[in-house]
Formats: structure tokens, C-alpha cells, sequence
């Protein structure tokens, strides 16, 4: 109980609802250019989007999605220099989101880097998690019919990964599975109830008109931010750690540092 009273107080705190607000912008300023690069390699390899934009719905509405997602399928590339640019800037541009949680976890873990290198690990880590969604779409596109099994099961391998990379401090295995549990299991309760909540018991439409979509899209993605932040304070508060903390990767950590201050230091 004592645990469970230390997530609240640390989900609830200043810090904390700023961050949540700040992990709201980022997500929905890394929604589109993810997928951007998803539907992109989907066209590539001919796998059938419908699943993954049904999916989609369950959070977004569909008019204000449907007509981004159609302009991204019809995208003619006209080389591959364009092709590439356009996958980077959108790399670069979603993975802010993991950007901004990398940031509170190394101050929470008292690890002291370069920001530029943090920088580097969320682009790196955003396009490693963007090639495992799309692994996990080519698997129920030919192996398994997909259900809501399997769609939990898939988040929480994913949100399992996300926690565990969030963090610079060697981990147990056990260590992001209670955070990925929760956050898989609450969104897809979101994704089941928000929509059809919104649709029958509020009056955002005569509210806001032809902006309500805008609305329920911010409510909704600050639900999911809010939910993923607090699967995070749970395995930071729960997650089990070695008696003796060691960081990740430090050698290379350091190794990196060193020329990152050699450069600075040759342009002062």
C-alpha cells in the first residue's frame, strides 16, 4: 500500500502533470510522421493496413484521420533520395516522444550525459520500435488472425521493450512488466470505452462543431500519455533493480562524451 501511495503521489506531483502535458504534445506531434514511415513500408511489402487503421479508430476519430491516412497511401516517392529524407525527418520528428521520457528517466536515475546523446538513443530506439509494429502487423497478416489477444499481447511486448529502453540503469528481466501490463491493458479499456463515451454522453459537437474531432484527438491522446506516464511510476516505484546500480552501455556513453566535449571545446 505504502508503494502504491508513492506512484500517486509522484503521478500527481508538478513535475509530473507538466511532463504528462508535454508527453501529450510530443505524441501527437510524432502520431503522423509514425505513420508516415508505417504505411510507407506497408506499401512497400504489400501488407493490408485495414487492421492496424481499425485499430487506429478505437482512439482517433475517423474523419480526422481517415483523410491523412489516404493521402499517405496514395504517396508517389519520385526517388529514393526522397524516400530516404523524408523516412529520417520523420524518424527525427517522432521520436521527440521518446525523447522527453529519456530525459526524466536520467534525471531519475542520476545519469549524467550529453543531452545530443540522448537524442541519438530515442532516433535509434523510435525506428527499432517502429520495425517491431510492423513485424507484429506482418505476423497476423500471415500467421494469426488477429484478436484482442493477441493485440494486448503485442502492446505489452512493445510497451515491455519501451520501459526497459527508457532506462539507462541495468534491470532485471522482470523489470517494465507490471508498467506494460497496466499501460496495454488500460488502453485498450480507453480505446473500447473513450470514443463511444464521447459519442453518447457529451455534447462535444455542438460545443466545438467542426473542431470537436480536434478535442476528442487531444482528450484522447493526453488519456494515453497520462496512462503511459503512469505505467512508468509503477516500474519505477515496483520495478525490482540490482542491489548494486550500474548503467547501461557506459563505456560507449563515455567514449562518445569525450568527443562530443573535444568538439566543443575546439569551437569555443
Amino acid at each position: 500500500m505504502e508503494k502504491l501511495k508513492k506512484v500517486i503521489n509522484i503521478y500527481l506531483s508538478d513535475d509530473a502533470t507538466l511532463f504528462r502535458y508535454s508527453l501529450s504534445f510530443c505524441l501527437l506531434l510524432s502520431l503522423l510522421p509514425a505513420l508516415v514511415i508505417i504505411f510507407y513500408f506497408f506499401n512497400e511489402i504489400a501488407i493490408d493496413p485495414t487492421v492496424l487503421v481499425n485499430a487506429l479508430y478505437d482512439f482517433i476519430p475517423q474523419e480526422l484521420l481517415s483523410p491523412f491516412i489516404q493521402f499517405v497511401s496514395d504517396k508517389n516517392y519520385h526517388s529514393i533520395m526522397s524516400i530516404i529524407i523524408t523516412l529520417i525527418v520523420a524518424t527525427y520528428v517522432a521520436s521527440k516522444s521518446f525523447y522527453s521520457f529519456m530525459i526524466i528517466s536520467m534525471q531519475d536515475e542520476n545519469f549524467i550525459i550529453p543531452l545530443i546523446l540522448v537524442r541519438l538513443k530515442a532516433f535509434v530506439s523510435f525506428a527499432l520500435f517502429m520495425i517491431a509494429i510492423c513485424a507484429i502487423s506482418i505476423m497476423n497478416q500471415y500467421i494469426l488472425a488477429l484478436n484482442s489477444l493477441f493485440f494486448i499481447l503485442s502492446l505489452i511486448a512493445i510497451f515491455y521493450l519501451f520501459y526497459r529502453v527508457l532506462s539507462f540503469e541495468k534491470k532485471p528481466l522482470s523489470y517494465g512488466l507490471l508498467g506494460s501490463v497496466f499501460s496495454s491493458v488500460a488502453i485498450v479499456g480507453v480505446g473500447r470505452l473513450f470514443l463511444w463515451f464521447v459519442e453518447y454522453f457529451t455534447s462535444y459537437h455542438s460545443l466545438y462543431g467542426p473542431f470537436a474531432s480536434l478535442v476528442v484527438l487531444f482528450l484522447s491522446v493526453y488519456l494515453i500519455s497520462s496512462i503511459i506516464y503512469f505505467g512508468y511510476c509503477l516500474n519505477r516505484i515496483y520495478g525490482q533493480s540490482y542491489q548494486f546500480h550500474e548503467y547501461k552501455h557506459i563505456a560507449y556513453y563515455e567514449y562518445l562524451s569525450q568527443i562530443i566535449n573535444q568538439i566543443y571545446d575546439t569551437f569555443r
